[in-house]
């Protein structure tokens, strides 16, 4: 459900109406958006290859019962700007498949998110490298900043959440070098202040976690 103000004055379970489980195609895996995160974490399909990614975004949030009830559309639906698996999805370019609206990037869901169901994910198979990390005051809690790369075709992908704002993705061709990268997405995100740190604190932690993603390190501190 999203926050807004008002009551719903009718709720529907979707529980047996949406796909909960990975398809794998040749192409891209489709993940069922009644999945849940532990269920996605713990995935074989999920464990090697560029889109391990996915489980490492979602390994640090909260405990694993709780995991195990907070499901994949959920998190995508609620938009939430500290969410480490939206900054996964996006550098790895995810599309979401809508009830209505069939088939959007889900960069442009997140800038205009339409009122319509989510029913699943699509997600690109291709080989190539990637990497995750993010910066935490305690093992389960909320990230300070996080940052995701994907390197294909060329390109580096680059997206960085818990600004505060909502994750954002940038590319970059892959011929720059990479600490340039990590200095120019420093300086071009927004930051912002909120309890947990200062934006100049993000502004100057930021080219470090983002050169990490880049690297290929799965790293959560």
């Amino acid at each position: 459900f999203q926050l807004q103000a008002g009551e719903p004055t009718v709720g529907v379970e979707l529980t047996h109406l949406l796909p909960n489980g990975i398809a794998e195609e040749e192409c891209q895996l489709r993940i069922g958006a009644m999945m849940a995160l532990r269920t996605l974490e713990t995935s074989p399909a999920l464990q090697t290859g560029s889109l391990s990614i996915l489980p490492a975004s979602v390994r640090h949030l909260q405990g694993p019962a709780l995991r195990n009830l907070i499901t994949v559309g959920g998190t995508v639906g609620a938009r939430f700007p500290q969410s480490e698996f939206l900054t996964a999805l996006l550098a790895l370019d995810a599309q979401v498949v809508l009830y209505r609206g069939g088939t959007v990037p889900l960069e442009t869901f997140l800038n205009a998110p339409p009122e319509d169901i989510i029913c699943e994910l699509l997600v690109d198979r291709e080989p190539g490298q990637t990497g995750f990390c993010a910066v935490r005051n305690s093992y389960v809690d909320q990230p300070v900043l996080c940052a995701a790369a994907c390197l294909r075709k060329g390109l580096w992908r680059i997206a960085v959440g818990a600004r505060p704002f909502l994750a954002e993705g940038r590319t970059y061709p892959s011929d720059r070098n990479i600490r340039e990268i990590a200095a120019d997405c420093g300086a071009a995100f927004r930051m912002g202040d909120d309890l947990k740190a200062a934006a100049d604190y993000r502004r100057r932690i930021c080219p470090v976690i983002v050169r990490r993603a880049m690297e290929g390190a799965c790293v959560c501190r």
